[in-house]
């Protein structure tokens, strides 16, 4: 009875050890894949920003037949309408608070 036992637990032992091998070689391949894959995207992206540096070729460009236009003058503003921005043309002057030389409570 207890070599029938210890046949048993052998085989179980057996079984086990080649299902974690098993386990073990998939891990290591997905790993593998994995390293090659980010490998081959910090490639692609080195390269790009390599392309992106690069100072694109010089190519001849030919003579311009027509002046460029000038830019014509502004046009001067009449003091009532004054100009648009994004702050008002008068700034208001800030109002002064005298200290009381206490603590506000």
């Amino acid at each position: 009875m207890r070599t029938l036992l210890n046949i048993v637990i052998l085989a179980d032992y057996a079984q086990v050890h080649q299902q974690t091998g098993s386990t073990l070689a998939e891990a290591k391949a997905t790993m593998e894949a994995a390293a090659k894959a980010a490998q081959e995207e910090a490639k692609r992206k080195a390269e790009e920003r390599k392309k992106a540096t690069q100072k694109p070729p010089v190519t001849p460009t030919a003579e311009p037949t027509a002046a460029p236009p000038s830019t014509p003058e502004p046009l001067p503003l009449s003091p009532s309408v004054g100009t648009l921005g994004l702050f008002p043309a008068t700034v208001p002057e800030p109002t002064t608070t005298q200290s009381k030389g206490g603590l506000a409570l």
